[in-house]
C-alpha cells in the first residue's frame, strides 16, 4: 500500500501571506487541498500529516488514508485540543517526531526541521517552512511546495528538496 505525506494543511484558518501569493481565498485553498487529497490518497493508503493540521481538524475524519499525525507548533497550542485530536481515533498515532523505516533506510519525520539533529543519520522530511526551501538532507512536504496536495514516499524521495 502506498504512503503518502502532507504538511501544514491548516484547515479552517489558511496563513494570510499563503492566500496572497497563491491568489486563493482561505475557503477555495482548504477545499483545492482537501480535493487533492482525495484524488491521490486510497483508503488502505497510509498517509503522515507532519503538523500543523488546523482549527477544522475534525474534515481529516472524512479524508481516506490510515493517518498517523506529527504534532506541529500550532497543533500543540492548546492543550484541551491536543487532547480531543488524540482521542478522536481520527489518527492512528499522533506523535511529536518518528522514524520511519522505509526500504533503503530511514526517514526522520518532524514538524520543525530546525528541531532535528544537524547531521542526522537519516532524510528529514518536514514541514512548518511553507515555500521557503529546505536546507541539503531535508526535505519538505508543505502543502506549498508539493502542489497543495499529499506527496507519495516515491515522489518525494526523487524530489530535489
Amino acid at each position: 500500500m502506498p504512503t503518502w505525506f502532507i504538511a501544514d494543511t491548516h484547515f479552517g484558518k489558511q496563513p494570510g501571506g499563503r492566500c496572497k501569493w497563491s491568489g486563493m481565498s482561505a475557503g477555495e485553498l482548504d477545499t483545492l487541498i482537501e480535493a487533492n487529497w482525495r484524488d491521490r490518497v486510497a483508503e488502505n493508503d497510509v498517509i503522515w500529516h507532519l503538523g500543523d493540521i488546523g482549527p477544522d481538524w475534525r474534515r481529516l475524519a472524512t479524508l481516506p488514508g490510515v493517518k498517523h499525525l506529527i504534532l506541529g507548533n500550532d497543533d500543540k497550542k492548546d492543550k484541551e485540543e491536543r487532547a480531543e485530536i488524540e482521542a478522536s481515533r481520527i489518527f492512528e498515532t499522533v506523535r511529536n517526531r518518528h522514524r520511519l523505516e522505509v526500504d533503503g533506510g530511514s526517514l526522520f519525520l518532524i514538524h520543525i526541521p530546525a528541531e532535528a539533529k544537524r547531521k542526522p543519520a537519516h532524510e528529514v522530511i518536514h514541514g512548518h517552512l511553507h515555500h521557503l526551501p529546505s536546507v541539503p538532507g531535508h526535505r519538505s512536504v508543505s502543502v506549498d511546495r508539493t502542489g497543495w496536495a499529499p506527496q507519495r514516499l516515491e515522489e518525494l524521495l526523487t524530489r530535489r528538496s
